[in-house]
């Protein structure tokens, strides 16, 4: 059954942002998709609720989200969001669609952006430590949510679904 991805939509100057760190940082061979912030990671393609839902995301208004850290993993590194809006969201659009999400979609969310995965650990910790002596919080605007069909490797962009100012 194929299945959709659904992610934070950003400002092209946000994405230009990560992914200028995605290509430094990441493997080339395994960097196949674009900066993001995944809300969901399997939503059934054929489920008329969620269509709906977000069919009326331009009762949204833009927010804004705080990127508060880095995140190193063994071979990774992602920087970590807090936003009491992306949470609200989140939420909601799990609770209309939870008896159809997969135990990982599930889950609280644990928003960030990944710029760095499948290194080897020493290049991870390397890159980290840099970032990491850099880092100064600052702020990104959700600006609405992107739809996406897996490809088993690349996504493709099904549709933009905008957050309206008020």
């Amino acid at each position: 059954m194929s299945s959709f991805i659904l992610t934070i939509a950003l400002p092209a100057a946000t994405t230009d942002f990560f992914n200028q760190l995605r290509r430094q940082y990441y493997p080339a061979h395994a960097n196949q998709v674009g900066a993001h912030i995944t809300l969901f990671y399997r939503l059934p393609a054929d489920e008329p609720r969620v269509a709906a839902a977000l069919s009326a995301m331009d009762a949204q208004t833009p927010f804004t989200i705080q990127v508060n850290g880095l995140q190193r993993y063994t071979n990774g590194i992602a920087y970590t969001l807090s936003s009491a809006p992306l949470q609200v969201l989140h939420q909601s659009l799990q609770q209309q669609w939870m008896d159809v999400l997969k135990w990982r979609d599930q889950q609280p969310l644990q928003p960030h952006i990944t710029i760095m995965n499948q290194a080897t650990a020493w290049k991870a910790q390397q890159a980290h430590e840099k970032l990491l002596a850099e880092f100064q919080p600052f702020e990104i605007e959700a600006t609405g949510v992107q739809l996406w069909r897996y490809l088993k490797g690349p996504w493709k962009l099904l549709e933009t679904y905008s957050f309206v100012r008020k």
